[in-house]
């Protein structure tokens, strides 16, 4: 597996290539929620889950695109939802 990342404030974008399958982007998300609801973000890659910010904790999205994980952490969901879309425009 390899990764790139890219950090700007509250902004935090991981990729890692790695060949994910439906079935290990789920152990991911799992991992990701801890006491957080996934919620799922269509229209977002191949899968997609965010997980809200709560308090003082930001916001998480996970998402599966051609066998490649993106996880974002954000000040809030849409604006990782905007990164995503960004990094997935990027990955074609």
């Amino acid at each position: 597996m390899s990764e790139c990342a890219y950090k700007a404030g509250g902004l935090y974008i991981a990729l890692l290539h790695a060949p994910y399958t439906g079935k290990s982007f789920k152990a991911v998300v799992d991992g990701t929620k801890g006491k957080r609801t996934a919620v799922p973000e269509p229209g977002l890659g191949d899968a997609a889950y965010s997980f809200r910010e709560s308090g003082r904790e930001p916001a998480l999205l996970d998402v599966l695109k051609d066998g490649r994980l993106v996880q974002i952490t954000a000040p809030t969901v849409a604006t990782g939802r905007q990164a995503a879309r960004a990094v997935l425009r990027r990955l074609g």
